[in-house]
C-alpha cells in the first residue's frame, strides 16, 4: 500500500467513520446502478435511523469536500476500501464515484424521510 492510499484511508476514518465502514462493506459502488440501488434496498433498512442521519451527514460532508476535485474514485477505492471497476464505456470517469455517492446520500435521505414521516 502506498503512502498516499494509507493517507486516503487515514482522512476517511478521521472525517467520515460511519461512512467509511459502511462503503467498506458495499461490493458495487462501481457496478451497475440496479446493483448499487438493490444492495442498499437491502442494507438500509437493517441500520438504525440514527446510524442512517449519521451516515447522510458525513456523506453530504464527503460530497461537499469533493465538489470540485476529481480525484473521488481514487478516494473511495482508498479511503472507503471499495473494490470493483468501472463499467468501461462510462463517460465522465472523474464523477462517476461522487455519482455513486450521491446514491447513496439520496437513498439515506429517502429512507430517513419515509421513516419520519411515519
Amino acid at each position: 500500500m502506498s503512502r498516499a492510499e494509507r493517507e486516503r484511508w487515514a482522512l476517511a476514518e478521521e472525517q467520515w467513520p460511519t461512512l467509511q465502514a459502511f462503503m467498506a462493506e458495499r461490493s458495487h459502488i462501481f457496478g451497475s446502478l440496479k446493483a448499487l440501488h438493490a444492495e442498499l434496498g437491502e442494507a438500509l433498512p437493517r441500520l438504525s435511523f440514527e446510524q442512517r442521519a449519521a451516515m447522510a451527514s458525513e456523506c453530504r460532508d464527503f460530497l461537499q469536500a469533493f465538489k470540485t476535485r476529481y480525484d473521488d474514485r481514487e478516494f473511495l477505492r482508498d479511503g472507503f476500501g471499495v473494490r470493483g471497476e468501472l463499467p468501461i464505456d462510462d463517460r465522465g470517469r472523474g464523477q462517476l464515484g461522487l455519482n455513486r455517492a450521491k446514491v447513496i446520500y439520496d437513498s439515506l435521505l429517502s429512507s430517513l424521510r419515509r421513516e419520519d414521516a411515519a
